[in-house]
C-alpha cells in the first residue's frame, strides 16, 4: 500500500504526524500539493490509498481526492458522493436522529422571512456561524434584529455560506475523534471568560477527558451519518444533553493526539492499510 496524502503548506503540522506514522510502520507515502500536481500522472494501484489534510477551500484539493478515489484508492468514505455533493449535516443529522441545535441552512434576503428563520429557532439569541472558518473565527452571538439585519447584509454581501442556529448555552465543548466504529480519543474545550466559543483562539482551554457511553455513541453515528468512517465531532455539553455543533473531515487532529498521547495518525495509517482493496 501507498498512501497518499492531500495537502498544503498551512498543514504541515497533520501532514509530518501522518509522515511519521507511516514511516515507523514502513508503509510508502507520498504528498501532494494540488497546485503542482497533474492528476494523470497519478497511478493509483491495488491497496493504495488517499488521505486529505488540505481542507475544501484549498483550490483542487477536493477535486485531486475525487479523482485518486475514483481511480480505485482506498479512504475513509463509505459514501462516495459525499465527495461530489456537500451534504446539509442538519439535515442528517434530523434524519438519523442525531440531537443537534435547530439550524436554517441559509439566510434569506427578505427580512420578514429572515425573522420567521429567528422564531423557528425559538427566538434571541441567535448563532450565525459562517463556514470554512477554525478555531471560533466566524461564529456569532446575534441579540437582535437590528444585529442580525445589519450582520446579515454584511455576510451576503461577501459571500460565501452562512448558517443560523439555535442559541445554546455552553461552558465547554467535546471534541471526539471517531475511526469506524468507535471514539479513539476526546478532550474537553472550556469557554474563556467573557467569551460564549469555547473552541476560541489558538490556545483554547483545553484538557483530556473521555466522556460517557451516550456521548461516545452520538459522535460514532453523527460520523456515519454522513457516510464516512474517520471524523473529528464536536459536541456541546448543554444542561438538555449533549449536541452535535458540526462533523469535519478532514479534522485537526494533532491537538488530541499531542494532549493524549494517542497515537491517532498510527491508526489511522493502519485502519487504512487493514481496509479492503477497492481494486
Amino acid at each position: 500500500m501507498k498512501l497518499y496524502i492531500i495537502t498544503d503548506e498551512s498543514q504541515k503540522v497533520t501532514t509530518n504526524l501522518l509522515v511519521e506514522a507511516c514511516k515507523k510502520r514502513k508503509i510508502p507515502y507520498k504528498l501532494l500539493i494540488p497546485s503542482q500536481t497533474c492528476p494523470s500522472d497519478i497511478v493509483v494501484k491495488k491497496g493504495d490509498a488517499v488521505y486529505r489534510v488540505a481542507t475544501g477551500c484549498h483550490y483542487g484539493a477536493s477535486e485531486l481526492e475525487w479523482e485518486l478515489v475514483l481511480k480505485g484508492a482506498k479512504s475513509f468514505y463509505t459514501d462516495y458522493s459525499a465527495l461530489l455533493f456537500r451534504k446539509i449535516d442538519a439535515m442528517l443529522f434530523d434524519e438519523f436522529k442525531i440531537p443537534a441545535p435547530k439550524t436554517i441552512n441559509y439566510l434569506p434576503k427578505d427580512r420578514t422571512a429572515l425573522m420567521k428563520c429567528v422564531d423557528e429557532l425559538g427566538g434571541f439569541p441567535v448563532c450565525l456561524k459562517a463556514l470554512g472558518g477554525s478555531h471560533g473565527v466566524g461564529v456569532m452571538r446575534v441579540d437582535s434584529r437590528e444585529s442580525l439585519f445589519s450582520v446579515s447584509d454584511y455576510l451576503r454581501e461577501q459571500g460565501g455560506m452562512v448558517v443560523m442556529k439555535e442559541y445554546c448555552d455552553v461552558t465547554s465543548t467535546a471534541r471526539l475523534i471517531v475511526l469506524g466504529d468507535e471514539v479513539i480519543d476526546s478532550i474537553e474545550y472550556s469557554a474563556p471568560k467573557g467569551d460564549f466559543r469555547s473552541n476560541e483562539g489558538k490556545t483554547p482551554n483545553v484538557e483530556s477527558k473521555e466522556f460517557d457511553e451516550k456521548t461516545n455513541d452520538i459522535a460514532v453515528r453523527a460520523v456515519k451519518s454522513l457516510g464516512l468512517e474517520f471524523g473529528g465531532v464536536d459536541i456541546m455539553v448543554t444542561e438538555d444533553g449533549p449536541k452535535v455543533a458540526e462533523v469535519n473531515m478532514p479534522c485537526f487532529f494533532p491537538r488530541c493526539q499531542m494532549i493524549t498521547g494517542t497515537d491517532i495518525a498510527g491508526q489511522m495509517v493502519e485502519y487504512l492499510t487493514n481496509k479492503p482493496d477497492r481494486i
